[in-house]
């Protein structure tokens, strides 16, 4: 596990480097040794962070033995509905996508397709044909280079890595891809091919779950973030390279974290970042075009540094 993150950060970076002058390029790599790199492998040899290991066999029925899986969906399925509730105050546009998604269908990722027929006889679990489909990705079927949460276009479902996480994050992950599954719905099941329409829609839904992981911790997430801020460096990339490992660490305190492992922890750092980072912008730039100008070029930034 220790090597695999290496391996993928190290990616990372030389992808990053041909972007990046040598200020920066030092920068970089100071911080992906110094804080990203001790924040995730520090805990690998933690719990089991999936509640899902192996995909139940397509020929099986609940009836026959998977009683366990059938729990846990309507289990999961319980949760999200709950968070859609609890959370769709949080915003206009959080009330819009619980709006949206008042019904889905749940479902596993066997490998070449999603399964939910299995549940045909569980009314609560049975999948209805306009529904939008929520898929758990188990542990057997993860790809650590691919997303952990998305929506898939070519499949129209959101794929959720089947991980256990705490209320705050999990809450915030289901609005931002629900956000993104809404925004792909409303044009024809495809996300707007212009990058700056992309870029929106993800700056949009980060800014959102971070509403939301304020809202779940009583306002304590923006705190840590604001006091955070105080060590602004000269350009938003250098005050992105003051985050330390402890203020991770503390991140985890706050959301109810501090047991997850590396897939929990590397999940936080994709959320954190760019919300924090998306924060500072709001707070130092002038107007609303220099923010979404700033924002957009950060956006694409991470996305090349990360995208390992």
């Amino acid at each position: 596990m220790r090597l695999l993150y290496h391996i993928t950060l190290a990616t990372a970076i030389v992808t990053c480097i041909a972007n990046c002058g040598n200020n920066e390029k030092q920068q970089l790599a100071a911080w992906n040794k110094e804080t990203v790199i001790p924040y995730i492998t520090g805990r690998s040899n933690r719990g089991s962070e999936w509640w899902l290991i192996k995909a139940p066999r397509p020929e099986i029925s609940s009836e026959q033995g998977e009683e366990r899986i059938v729990r846990a969906l309507h289990h999961k399925k319980s949760k999200i509905k709950e968070y859609l509730a609890k959370y769709r105050s949080t915003s206009p546009k959080a009330e819009q996508i619980a709006s949206a998604f008042g019904e889905f269908t749940i479902s596993i990722d066997i490998g070449s397709e999603t399964l939910s027929l299995l549940f045909i006889n569980d009314p609560f679990l049975t999948p209805l044909a306009d529904d939008v489909e929520i898929c758990f990705v188990p542990y057997e079927h993860f790809q650590r280079d691919a997303p952990r949460f998305y929506y898939d276009q070519d499949w129209a479902t959101v794929m959720l890595s089947a991980l256990r996480l705490p209320e705050p994050l999990e809450a915030a992950i289901i609005f931002r891809v629900l956000g993104h599954a809404m925004v792909a719905r409303s044009h024809d099941a495809m996300i707007p091919s212009h990058f700056l329409l992309q870029s929106e829609s993800e700056i949009e839904m980060f800014e959102l779950a971070g509403a939301i992981l304020n809202q779940a911790t009583e306002g304590k997430f923006y705190q840590k973030l604001d006091q955070m801020a105080q060590k602004q460096g000269k350009t938003i990339y250098e005050s992105i390279f003051l985050v330390t490992a402890t203020d991770l660490f503390e991140i985890d305190r706050i959301i109810g974290g501090e047991a997850g492992g590396s897939e929990y922890a590397f999940s936080v750092f994709l959320d954190t970042i760019p919300i924090y980072a998306f924060r500072l912008i709001d707070h130092y730039s002038i107007n609303e075009k220099a923010r979404l100008r700033r924002k957009v070029k950060f956006i694409r930034w991470f996305a090349s540094l990360t995208i390992g």
